[in-house]
């Protein structure tokens, strides 16, 4: 399960990660093109970007303090390393980060906090922690098992051992909770169990999203779900339109995506239709 190379070193190598898939697949291709092909700079990094960065570090953070001494580190420490990190992730960022009117970084601050208590509140007494941030590459195969694209390069968030099961946990923040039906159907359980079972064939393994919401009362939700080979096989069909996509140049915005009120990109966007006919008419 765990890859010779380490995280930094396995990103040099030409690969695919599952978000740059899926901003292709399911937000926005051209925001995609933007960010990867243009490699323009955004006209601002989003405020819940940062929140879901510093809430991740906290969150490995208590689950190392599992894996090492099997029980959460004390509430008083984990408040203060999310508060930390979140306030030195802004202050790092280069580019302005922007707040909703009504959720500035205070409240930010103290959302979190409530996100990571109600976590610790939440946490399965069955889950035993193997491993957090484990890195992994898994090759695109077709149905005859040959690599038909770049690999897929990512971090399971977790991986625990639950009643028998090796299961892949993925952490996320979310303004509610989750369609109950969702979590059969997101396709980032379907890359990340095809990287855990190239690499564990041996035991059953299952994918869990541990959702988290941003609600006045933080809530978690704990969706357990499974993949075929069917599903895999589907997979890197989608991963060989993406390569197609990016090949040809087949680029172009996503028009009203849940992505385009807060992308960071709409300026360049507004203008799209423009430097496109030209490039096209070239």
């Amino acid at each position: 399960m765990n890859s010779a190379m380490n995280f930094a070193e396995l990103r040099a190598l030409p690969h695919w990660s599952f978000s740059s898939l899926n901003q292709i697949l399911n937000i926005c291709s051209q925001q995609y093109a933007f960010r990867k092909v243009d490699q323009i700079e955004p006209d601002f990094v989003p405020s819940n970007l940062i929140f879901g960065s510093a809430f991740h570090a906290s969150v490995s953070h208590l689950y190392r303090s599992l894996q090492k001494n099997g029980s959460p580190v004390v509430e008083k420490e984990l408040s203060e390393h999310f508060t930390e990190t979140l306030k030195n992730r802004v202050k790092a960022e280069s580019l302005p980060v922007r707040f909703d009117e009504e959720k500035d970084l205070a409240w930010h601050l103290d959302k979190g906090r409530q996100m990571l208590q109600s976590l610790v509140a939440s946490l399965d007494p069955q889950d035993d922690v193997i491993g957090v941030d484990i890195p992994f590459i898994a090759e695109i195969l077709d149905e005859e098992g040959r690599s038909v694209s770049k690999p897929l390069i990512g971090e399971f968030d977790a991986v625990v051992e639950n009643q028998g099961r090796l299961v892949v946990v993925d952490f996320k923040t979310a303004a509610a909770k989750w369609p109950a039906q969702k979590c059969h159907s997101d396709l980032q359980a379907t890359a990340y169990l095809m990287g855990l079972r190239q690499s564990v064939s041996s035991q059953q393994s299952l994918f869990r999203y541990d959702v988290v919401t941003k609600t006045k009362e933080p809530a978690v939700t704990r969706y357990l779900t499974d993949r075929t080979d069917s599903d895999f096989l589907r997979f890197t069909r989608l991963v060989q339109m993406a390569d197609r996509v990016v090949q040809e140049g087949l680029f172009y915005p996503h028009e009203g995506c849940m992505a385009c009120g807060g992308c960071p990109y709409a300026g360049h966007c507004a203008k799209w239709h423009q430097q496109s006919y030209l490039q096209l008419s070239a």
